[in-house]
């Protein structure tokens, strides 16, 4: 099976000028070993060609990654030094984010919608991984699990080898292990519930089903509820976005240089980038969830749930045939992002490290919003 090497990156420093000589590479996180129906990838910002997405395709650190109602795609994570695996199922979307900067390697998957099941092998003591959903973030070592994400946003893990630490913002942990799952449905406690090991694939089929009919009974309040939460973050996001442009120059001239230069400038680049970085991810993670929600949502409202009035001039209807519209250009700009931040993230292990971005599971925004309604006022687009 091919691989590609990891280029890793290093710095010399001398006494008079310091100077900088690290490979500023592309950072490769898996390698796709299956594929079949629907599997859209986004990189920097534009959608890959069906070519670029197939078997042998690497996918790279930020990529994001979504799977149709038909979509499958297995891969081969190439960042672990024991061939540990993921199977995306269908109408999944995630992203990774990498930090090898210092300390363990930490790998996250930032899973928004979707079922995705992790074949983890045991990891050596420089590396880490991790899910992160909207309302649990799951840490592991050395395991089979298995993450699902139901239309409304409650999480369900199960676990048939090993152990799978589940924590919530607020600190709740439980362990996901065989023959007990963990549940973190909206507005309620984490929950573990005793399930024979033989039996997870039908306790989560028989979970996702009545989620699905939980969600069907209250479509319309879920629908407004996120609609509200969109149309709050959505400036916030957009702002964010374009402060991040401003300095997006700064960040493309490291890359340019491929990581070699002074590093007085280097510092000064991260200096002038890092308050617009902050901002970014005190909102990324917020916003991202409700958007992503909102694409599952679109499509049960196209199969008649949750139709009403979303304000007192806006119906549903008027709702998501706006969103809709924009959804493709509104990809475009998180993945856009992604790559900013990995370019970030390149800048700040070449100016020495120190605590990141990722050490918060949940993004400097803290956890989303209630899913129960709020005021819904102004325009979403």
């Amino acid at each position: 099976m091919r691989k590609k090497t990891l280029l890793k990156y290093f710095f010399t420093l001398t006494m008079l000028g310091i100077v900088l000589s690290p490979l500023f590479a592309e950072q490769v996180v898996g390698e796709i070993v299956y594929i079949e129906g629907r599997v859209d990838v986004f990189r920097d910002g534009r959608q890959l060609g069906r070519g670029r997405v197939d078997i042998g395709s690497f996918i790279e650190e930020y990529d994001m990654v979504e799977t149709g109602e038909d979509g499958y795609v297995e891969i081969v994570l190439s960042n672990s030094s024991s061939g540990s695996e993921v199977r995306v199922l269908p109408g999944t979307s995630f992203y990774f984010d990498l930090d090898d900067v210092e300390g363990p390697k930490k790998t996250e998957f930032a899973m928004m919608t979707g079922s995705m099941a992790f074949r983890v092998k045991k990891l050596s003591g420089n590396e880490e991984y991790r899910v992160r959903t909207e309302s649990v973030a799951m840490g592991v070592r050395g395991t089979n699990f298995q993450v699902t994400v139901a239309p409304e946003g409650s999480v369900l893990t199960v676990c048939d080898e090993g152990a799978v630490e589940c924590t919530t913002e607020e600190g709740e942990q439980a362990l996901s292990k065989p023959g007990q799952v963990v549940e973190k449905s909206s507005e309620e406690a984490m929950q573990t519930e005793q399930v024979d090991p033989a039996e997870l694939e039908d306790y989560r089929r028989n979970w996702l089903e009545s989620r699905e009919e939980v969600f069907k009974r209250g479509a319309h309040i879920f629908i407004k509820a996120y609609g509200a939460r969109y149309v709050k973050l959505r400036p916030r996001f957009l702002q964010a976005y374009s402060e991040l442009r401003r300095v997006e120059s700064l960040l493309r001239e490291v890359e340019r240089q491929q990581g070699s230069g002074n590093l007085g400038r280097l510092f000064q680049i991260k200096t002038k980038v890092s308050p617009a970085v902050v901002k970014m991810r005190s909102i990324l993670p917020l916003f991202e969830n409700a958007f992503f929600r909102l694409t599952v949502l679109a499509e049960y409202h196209e199969m008649g749930y949750g139709e009403g009035m979303i304000d007192s001039s806006t119906s549903s209807t008027e709702f998501f045939g706006q969103f809709n519209n924009f959804s493709y250009e509104m990809r475009q700009r998180l993945s856009h992002t992604y790559y900013l931040l990995r370019l970030f993230q390149k800048l700040h292990g070449l100016t020495g490290g120190g605590p990141s971005f990722m050490d918060a599971p949940f993004g400097g925004g803290g956890m989303p919003e209630s899913n129960m309604p709020e005021g819904f006022g102004g325009s979403p687009f």
